[in-house]
């Protein structure tokens, strides 16, 4: 069999790693992640996390810049798959891709569709407060995210999830289905489910103003931001002083006291910050151009006290 797998970032390598393991010996295995970028100080060339495994194992790898102009056409043709299989790999599929494997192209997203289709299924449904979300694996179509239901499983979401143990649940969780599913594939097991269009959602790609933290929201809606964007970019505030604070970590307090939103108390060498109906007590936090820290360090620090507003 000839496999070919696209995806780009960690979520993806975790799924390349178990199909790897489990059809080195009876697939050929070929790859197409996103270019090299520059990163870092050096501002030096980074490959991606799948990329990198590809490497690693000699798997014969592509990182066309962009498929739209069909110059990755004659390419495809020859690699000639007879399955695709694409997990978060930040690239349209234009209609001559889909067509191209015997197969057809199974994509692995991050929610339950028909909600969350989209760029941020896992952020979103943290900052919805979601208890549960899972993983659809669909056979792709033209649209966004609407292609038809091959599979779909649920895990739920602890009040102490953060977008990385999440992605990270996800991430194991799409592998496992993943390699059932091309074993299906080839034994034509597969039984396509439309999708509900009526209950379908939009998870819009994360935006830079959704990271600042809005004090006058409830404890539990700042926590989950805070944990959404955990650990990065963390969502953030700003000090006294005009430097920006990112908040790492907290812990809701929905039944302390509540002041003028933002407003801080310190006691006992712990912060706590008012919202709308409690506080959230500071734990890990990254003040601008540091590392990150206890919050308790801020006391230290002497970059807050006792009646300090948070903007």
């Amino acid at each position: 069999m000839k496999l070919l797998f696209c995806g780009t970032p960690p979520f993806a390598r975790v799924i390349l790693e178990r199909v790897y393991q489990a059809y080195r010996k009876d697939a050929e295995i070929s790859v197409i992640s996103a270019p090299d970028r520059r990163a870092g100080r050096g501002m030096h060339l980074v490959s991606s996390p799948v990329s990198e495994f590809a490497k690693e194992h000699l798997l014969p790898l592509y990182t066309p810049q962009t498929l739209k102009d069909r110059a990755f056409e004659e390419t495809l043709k020859k690699l000639d798959p007879d399955l695709c299989i694409v997990a978060a790999y930040g690239k349209i599929l234009p209609e001559y891709f889909l067509n191209a494997p015997r197969l057809g192209c199974i994509n692995a997203h991050a929610s339950l569709l028909p909600e969350y289709r989209g760029a941020a299924p896992i952020e979103r449904a943290l900052l919805d407060g979601k208890d549960k979300t899972g993983i659809t694996c669909m056979q792709m179509d033209p649209g966004l995210d609407t292609g038809d239901i091959l599979m779909q499983r649920s895990v739920p979401i602890t009040d102490t999830d953060t977008g990385l143990t999440l992605t990270e649940k996800l991430a194991e969780l799409a592998a496992d289905m993943i390699v059932e599913i091309i074993a299906d594939a080839f034994e034509n097991r597969l039984r396509p489910k439309k999708q509900d269009d009526t209950r379908s959602t939009y998870a819009e790609k994360l935006t830079r103003e959704e990271e600042k933290i809005d004090w006058t929201q409830t404890a539990a809606q700042i926590d989950r931001r805070i944990r959404a964007f955990a650990p990065r970019p963390n969502a953030c505030c700003t000090l006294p002083n005009g430097e920006e604070l990112k908040i790492c970590r907290a812990l809701p307090h929905p039944a302390g006291s509540a002041h003028t939103p933002g407003k801080v108390r310190v006691q006992a060498q712990k912060i706590y910050v008012s919202a709308s109906d409690g506080e959230l007590e500071l734990l890990r936090v990254k003040p601008q151009g540091k590392g990150e820290m206890d919050a308790s360090a801020l006391i230290n620090g002497r970059k807050l006290k006792d009646g300090d507003l948070l903007l």
